[in-house]
């Protein structure tokens, strides 16, 4: 257990998150400060990637469907 989040994790973990990789994550070993941004950046990436499903199925059914 650490309480010291990389910065270049973080940036890395970011940077995929914004092209689109929402199956990266920062790891949930990090304690204080560091641990609860880690599990807030990683709801975050959850979140979108909920959204992201949810866009394409919305699309498919109104864009194919016709609904």
């Amino acid at each position: 257990m650490t309480d010291v989040l990389p910065a270049a994790l973080v940036l890395s973990t970011l940077r995929a998150f914004k092209r689109g990789d929402f199956e990266v994550s920062l790891p949930l070993e990090f304690t204080g400060i560091a641990g609860e941004i880690a599990e807030e950046l990683n709801a975050a990436i959850d979140t979108n990637r909920r959204l992201a499903l949810e866009l394409a199925r919305v699309s498919t059914v109104v864009g194919k469907e016709g609904k």
